[in-house]
């Protein structure tokens, strides 16, 4: 977000308030802040363009009209040529040089770039290695964006695959959550296309596939990564977690909640093992029901 400001600052010189009144809604990016921002520098190099073609008609017509009659003077002088009212100097050059063959004056590039208007308009565009630089970086921006984006959509997934394999967590909430986020972060290595239910895995732009050349299946992948992190329980986890209650062999059987409202208000209630438990078994409870987190 603060990259965005800066380049948003910088490159329309605007204040810090103007970007947040035009690219942001309270705290939060707009959705359309990417393609806005590239809209206006767009269109500021084309009035900037505009304004440098429009500045050099201009100076070029006034020049035209100031020097004409000297020029005219000075050509007469130096060639030693008569010229007349409505003669074309072109013409009158052109026919010169013919009858005298004179070498014809050229200008270097250096020349060029000597010239008062060249320099002028040199002043008035932004550098091309600047411009360069700042798409760079605002492309940058805008696929760690996205790939933040996705992982946001992928991790609840994995997380959910584990849950479902009754996974021995630390009785701790605070350590169990640090296993967790270790074990999570492993994901971070890899890319993902997702359309709905349908997770491609990609690693370093290619497909990750089985022994038999068929792109690995979602649920394989993350129970094989799982299995290095933790060790499982062979049912759901047992224990007096809340108002559930077991039977003889040990499962939480009754007691689940119908709605992730009533599991969050259940969790909050618990702490240690019990929470622990209790989590586990519910969740799991609520996926195989195929009640979608709120």
């Amino acid at each position: 977000m603060e990259t965005f400001k800066y380049l948003a600052t910088k490159l329309l010189n605007l204040t810090e308030d103007e970007v947040q009144n035009k690219f942001f809604d309270e705290d939060k990016l707009k959705d359309t802040a990417p393609d806005e921002l590239l809209t206006a520098i767009g269109a500021k190099l084309t009035a900037a363009k505009q304004g440098e073609t429009e500045a050099f008609d201009k100076g070029f017509k006034k020049a035209e009209a100031k020097y004409k009659t000297e020029a005219e003077k000075t050509i007469s002088t130096v060639l030693g040529v008569e010229i007349n009212e409505g003669d074309d100097l072109t013409e009158v050059v052109t026919k010169w040089h013919a009858e005298n063959k004179k070498t014809k004056t050229t200008f270097t590039d250096d020349d060029v770039k000597k010239h008062p208007l060249y320099r002028e308009l040199e002043k008035n565009r932004i550098p091309k290695d600047e411009y360069e630089k700042v798409t760079s970086e605002f492309e940058q921006y805008k696929a760690q964006s996205a790939r933040r984006e996705v992982l946001g959509q992928v991790k609840p997934k994995v997380w959910s695959v584990v849950t479902g394999m009754n996974p021995k967590l630390p009785a701790d909430p605070n350590v169990a959550e640090t296993y967790r986020n270790a074990f999570l972060s492993a994901f971070d290595e890899y890319d993902y296309q997702v359309e709905n239910d349908d997770i491609l895995i990609l690693k370093d732009g290619k497909r990750v596939e089985d022994n038999f050349g068929n792109p690995l299946k979602f649920q394989d992948f993350v129970k094989s990564n799982a299995s290095k992190y933790f060790e499982f329980n062979k049912q759901a986890p047992t224990g007096g977690a809340g108002n559930g209650t077991t039977q003889g062999s040990g499962a939480v059987v009754a007691g689940m909640p119908k709605s992730w409202a009533e599991f969050n208000a259940t969790c909050s209630t618990l702490t240690g093992k019990e929470l622990v438990d209790y989590h586990a078994a519910a969740y799991k409870h609520l996926n195989d029901l195929g009640i979608k987190p709120e």
